[in-house]
């Protein structure tokens, strides 16, 4: 999917050009989860979006993306997602966006002992946000 894409009112949801609609059905990769799947329908551009993206919301993009991701720089992973066209330019789901991509990023480097994995990477992340907040913003809260 090209960089910037953003919903379209009509056609491609990826592009916004018109669609064309074919005799037959062919193998097509989704432009927006790479998944491989029949489909007669995609735009002038050749971008095709499978019923799966079609259906989603902006939080069930993000939950898939930030699951799957397997790098350690939230930052990519958050520009990576912001391209989904399910995620409006000005849309409350950049504030789980944030949240989702510094977890997803935090995830891989390291393994820690103790509570299951959802409740030790909430953990991580408030004590990595106390941290932070300490050294940079001069704002002191109880925690290490």
């Amino acid at each position: 999917m090209r960089a910037g894409a953003r919903a379209h009112r009509s056609g491609c949801v990826v592009c916004g050009r018109a669609l064309e609609y074919r005799a037959e059905a062919e193998p097509m990769r989704c432009a927006t989860c790479d998944a491989a799947a029949p489909s007669a329908a995609r735009c002038e551009a050749g971008h095709f979006v499978c019923d799966a993206c079609h259906s989603r919301t902006a939080k069930d993009a993000i939950e898939r993306f930030c699951l799957a991701a397997d790098g350690t720089d939230p930052l990519r992973i958050a520009r990576q997602l912001m391209r989904d066209p399910k995620l409006k330019l000005h849309g409350p789901e950049h504030h789980f966006l944030v949240a989702a991509a510094l977890l997803a990023g935090a995830r891989r480097p390291r393994a820690v002992g103790g509570p299951r994995c959802c409740k030790r990477t909430t953990s991580l992340a408030l004590l990595a946000g106390v941290r932070f907040a300490r050294a940079h913003l001069g704002v002191r809260m109880a925690g290490r």
